[in-house]
């Protein structure tokens, strides 16, 4: 603060009410301010005492050997003395004892600046320890240490402050302004005497119902009429922003009870009024859409359980009116156990939101499940729960019949498991017999077999060996069912250029084009897949095989979207009337003279590609080939 504006605060509030003689020195000893008391003892006025070095002041009474030092001791080492005893030669009085006291007065920065010198007048004694010189002592030290706490308790608080503090004279002239309220308003001192003087006429000033601030409510007014202003909200706008500010003015009187000034302070309360505000908003618009919302909605106390308020959709609901239902407790409707519900409700509180499944007893006594979502929130500063409720009792039931048929499938998929085991052992067995008698007839008894007997020979060899293939399609398309899927990333066109060669190395006489589009992947499960690829490969393998040359190809086309695989042929192909027989078990569309097989190849890839969540279909004409698509869900 500047030597003008400290003067001010100590002649107006503080070092005139002491009798003693009070000095304050900025950090060159010159003097910021005296008190009336040291103006009146040692016969000078404050214009021309200030702004004085300690040393010529009044003709050089205090140019003293050791007073400069001390006192620049007291600025560097930031220490204070007491007791320091002088004697002073006051021309009509003749020399006079005086005990001198200084201590250090911060500043609004960091940095000590001022020190305050108080001088008390030893009495005129001898040189021996009266009692009566004890006494004067004792009482001016006690009156220099009450005064030093009471400007540096002055000093703390102008620091420690968090609100805005602004001292006025008994003319409404700014006497002191504060750091924060400099920071709070964004003004200079200039810019807040000019401002916040007595009128306030400077600033677009409104109370806390936006009506403009009338005259007889200007706290400043009102403090210098001797009253006391708490907690009055105003707006103000300081350049481009407004302000709001919670204001408080007090009178400032002296010890005799005389008037002496007015004190203001305030705090910026702009964010919390913008919230309320806010809220005010918010909860306006909360309201509109749970009273008109078609949903059943509830607010509910956490602690107690009782039901504060329903909207409309929840009466129509529960068959209760909306004052019936505020009456109620959650546990009058909700069909769990009472301890069961708290526990709910103490989760729900504790976490953002929560989903629960309950039972809801309505009020002509049916139960109905119902899917509740909730979650904590604010009304009125009260905490409720906000529950958003969905009946989904037939969701329930739906989901009690899926768990029936799972159940069911299951037992099913035991059976089937059970009918591949006999498959592969009991009927296998018989085979194998019938295989082995044909075996020794042939070897043995071929020289008395004519050609019609080994005819019904090879007959009965390729039927069993026929069963025995159909026996393995079989197993592979249960185990297609059943087979627990780990999917990975696959490189399908090494997997097609692998099965081909294989096909190519078992059939080395035959003239084969076949292209495959390089880098296709796809995320699936290897080992069914696999089996796929090598039905559709060997189908397109076996229906050209009475073409001159075997043309294969494999790529993949964009179709609605997304990724379609296919194996493309010039084999035999089939008409397109036919096309929905493809993937049904053991539905030929060609004899079995024409190509041998099992008709269960194109349903096991059928039920590959379904466990990976895609589709499969043919497209063919006869005599020119056909293509098979097929999708992955990734």
């Amino acid at each position: 603060m500047s030597s003008t504006t400290y003067a001010s605060i100590s002649t107006e509030s503080i070092i005139d009410t002491f009798d003693q003689s009070i000095l304050i020195l900025d950090n060159q000893l010159r003097v910021a301010a005296a008190n009336l008391a040291y103006c009146e003892r040692f016969f000078t006025t404050r214009s021309s005492t200030e702004g004085q070095t300690i040393s010529s002041l009044n003709e050089g009474i205090w140019d003293i050997p050791g007073l400069q030092h001390r006192l620049y001791s007291v600025l560097s080492e930031h220490k204070s003395f007491r007791g320091f005893e002088i004697e002073v030669d006051q021309q009509e009085k003749g020399n006079r004892h005086m005990s001198l006291s200084a201590k250090v007065i911060q500043s609004g920065n960091a940095e000590p600046e001022h020190i305050l010198l108080a001088i008390q007048n030893s009495p005129d004694t001898t040189r021996s320890e009266s009692s009566e010189l004890i006494a004067a002592r004792q009482e001016s030290r006690r009156v220099s240490a009450e005064m030093e706490a009471i400007l540096g308790r002055f000093d703390a608080t102008m620091k420690a402050l968090p609100n805005g503090f602004i001292i006025y004279d008994t003319n409404a002239n700014i006497q002191f302004i504060n750091d924060t309220a400099r920071s709070i308003l964004g003004y200079d001192d200039e810019r807040i005497r000019r401002a916040f003087a007595e009128r306030m006429a400077d600033l677009d000033i409104t109370g806390a119902n936006q009506e403009p601030l009338q005259e007889s409510d200007n706290p400043v007014t009102r403090a210098l009429r001797g009253e006391i202003v708490r907690g009055m909200v105003v707006r103000i706008h300081t350049g481009n922003r407004a302000l709001w500010l919670s204001m408080s003015t007090a009178p400032i009187r002296v010890a005799d009870e005389a008037l002496s000034g007015a004190v203001m302070n305030f705090s910026d309360i702009t964010e919390l009024i913008v919230l309320q505000h806010s809220l005010s908003k918010s909860e306006s618009r909360f309201r509109s859409m749970f009273e008109l919302h078609r949903a059943v909605m509830l607010l509910i106390d956490p602690e107690t359980g009782q039901i504060k308020d329903a909207n409309e959709a929840a009466k129509d609901y529960y068959g209760y009116s909306r004052d019936q239902l505020r009456s109620m407790t959650i546990r009058q409707v909700n069909q769990l156990p009472p301890g069961q519900i708290q526990e709910k409700m103490k989760a729900t509180t504790d976490a953002e939101r929560a989903h629960h499944i309950f039972p809801h007893r309505l009020a002509n006594g049916t139960v109905r499940w119902v899917e509740v979502y909730s979650s904590p929130i604010l009304i009125k500063e009260r905490p409720l729960l906000f529950s958003i409720i969905h009946d989904v009792t037939e969701r329930k039931h739906a989901e009690k019949e899926l768990q029936r048929r799972t159940e069911e499938l299951s037992a099913l998929n035991q059976e089937l498991e059970s009918f591949s085991y006999s498959v592969s052992h009991d009927l296998r067995s018989p085979l194998n017999t019938i295989s082995g008698f044909a075996t020794i007839l042939q070897e043995d008894y071929k020289d008395q077999l004519d050609d019609e007997g080994k005819e019904y020979l090879r007959r009965i060899d390729a039927g069993v060996h026929k069963m025995a293939r159909i026996i393995d399609d079989m197993l592979t398309l249960s185990r297609v069912s059943q087979h627990d899927m780990i999917r990975i990333d696959m490189n399908l066109s090494e997997k097609v250029r692998g099965i081909l060669s294989e096909l190519q190395e078992g059939s080395p006489g035959r003239r084969v084009n076949y292209s495959i589009q390089e880098e296709i992947h796809a995320c699936a499960d290897p080992n069914l897949i696999n089996i796929a690829l090598e039905n559709l490969l060997r189908n397109a393998w076996k229906f050209t095989s009475k073409k001159e040359c075997t043309s294969i190809r494999f790529g993949t086309i964009a179709v609605d979207g997304k990724t379609a695989f296919f194996v493309q042929d010039n084999g035999a192909g089939f008409p397109m009337s036919h096309a929905k027989r493809l993937f049904i078990p053991f539905q030929r569309l060609h004899s079995e003279k024409e190509f041998t097989g099992t008709g269960i190849g194109l349903p096991i890839v059928e039920r590959v590609v379904r466990r990976h969540g895609g589709n499969i279909w043919g497209e063919g004409e006869e005599g020119k080939g056909a293509t098979f698509y097929f999708t992955l869900d990734d």
